[in-house]
């Protein structure tokens, strides 16, 4: 009516430490002064993490400090003077990591009915350089001496390749697809995204398409169980925040 949902549900993020949140699904009846919770879950944090090191390497050698080196000077003896050792290192890896959300059916958390698994895929790029150089200076007494000096630089890029979700209610399996939406189809530069989820004969369950900011708007379809499906699409758009998965 007037544009708005006739009914209003409220995701209660009711407590949170050690890596843990929990959300209670709540309904408030007309006329009624206290919500109903019709179902609940806990999101832990990183349930498991694997790397590996797919490239490395290390490199050392003599090179000028063209920024002490000024246009004027050219001769032999400046460049010698202005000789640094510098040692960089790169490494590049593959990593894994998976955070799980369990589903209740009750208010205390002891009625289990399922689970979303949400796996990140992605790889990281760490680069270090060191350069070693002397340079010219003055003690309190006015005297000059060369001192050894160490400058280090470090990088590091994190991207996101991929999310995959695994989805069980009453054991039962679903599969839930998550696609980036950006103008190249790029995922790893996708700013909104969209999963889609059906049970295993085929039938759509719920859609969830981000808004590029910090909501989604949900969509259930009917057949499908209600509290667990709205639970499960409220946990794929929040549990692995692609934007800032990639870092």
């Amino acid at each position: 009516e007037d544009g708005k949902p006739p009914v209003w549900l409220l995701m209660d993020h009711v407590s949170g430490g050690d890596g843990e949140n929990d959300y209670k699904l709540k309904y408030r009846r007309a006329g009624d002064s206290e919500s109903t919770v019709l179902g609940s879950c806990t999101l832990k944090g990183i349930a498991s993490f694997d790397h590996m090191i797919v490239d490395g390497g290390r490199q050392q050698f003599l090179g000028v400090d063209w920024d002490d080196l000024s246009v004027s000077d050219g001769g032999f003896d400046d460049v010698i003077e202005n000789l640094v050792h510098v040692e960089t290192k790169a490494v590049k890896a593959q990593w894994v990591f998976t955070r799980r959300c369990r589903i209740f059916q009750d208010e205390a958390m002891e009625q289990q009915v399922g689970y979303v698994d949400a796996t990140a895929v992605g790889l990281c790029y760490k680069t270090w350089k060191r350069i070693t150089d002397f340079e010219e200076r003055t003690d309190s007494e006015g005297h000059k001496h060369m001192e050894q000096v160490v400058r280090e630089h470090k990088t590091c890029n994190v991207q996101l390749k991929q999310i995959t979700y695994k989805l069980d209610v009453i054991n039962t399996q679903m599969t839930v697809v998550c696609n980036g939406v950006h103008d190249n189809g790029s995922f790893s530069k996708a700013t909104k995204f969209e999963w889609n989820a059906v049970s295993s004969t085929g039938a759509p369950l719920f859609s969830a398409i981000s808004t590029g900011e910090k909501t989604s708007d949900v969509v259930t379809e009917p057949g499908s169980e209600p509290t667990s499906t709205l639970i499960s699409a409220f946990i794929v758009s929040i549990c692995l925040d692609p934007k800032e998965t990639r870092l």
